[in-house]
């Protein structure tokens, strides 16, 4: 990933009609040739933005921006990928926390456990 890595904009009829009218002769992405109709709310990499208004730039020098095209447009970044999570550590994991569990129940009970006892011993040193 480049400088904008992941980052995207939605095409507006703004971004349209700034890039249409600044990239005569070049290839435009599909969404720019079906018309603000059919594109308008799909997003589109910033990093492919930036190659149209350079390509643009270099065909006409100072022609276009990437500030007067980006106007108006919402931006967004692309979901990150789900990781898969090692069945392995997955395992271990649940292990440690069983185990935890465990040690915190015994803790609980063991409080319990000693005070009937002691209520026991009293109870018998009274008789």
């Amino acid at each position: 990933m480049g400088k904008f890595g992941g980052l995207r904009a939605r095409v507006t009829p703004h971004m349209t009609e700034v890039l249409t009218a600044a990239v005569s002769g070049c290839d435009l992405p599909d969404c720019f040739r079906k018309g603000v109709e059919e594109c308008d709310g799909q997003y589109i990499e910033v990093a492919q933005i930036r190659q149209l208004c350079q390509s643009a730039n270099d065909a006409n020098p100072g022609s276009v921006s990437l500030h007067d095209v980006m106007t108006g447009s919402e931006l967004s970044m692309a979901p990150l990928p789900q990781r898969q999570r090692n069945p392995e550590l997955v395992a271990r994991l649940e292990r440690i926390k069983a185990s935890l569990a465990h040690k915190e129940y015994d803790e609980m009970v063991g409080n319990v456990a000693s005070k009937v006892n002691q209520e026991a011993s009293l109870g018998q040193q009274c008789m």
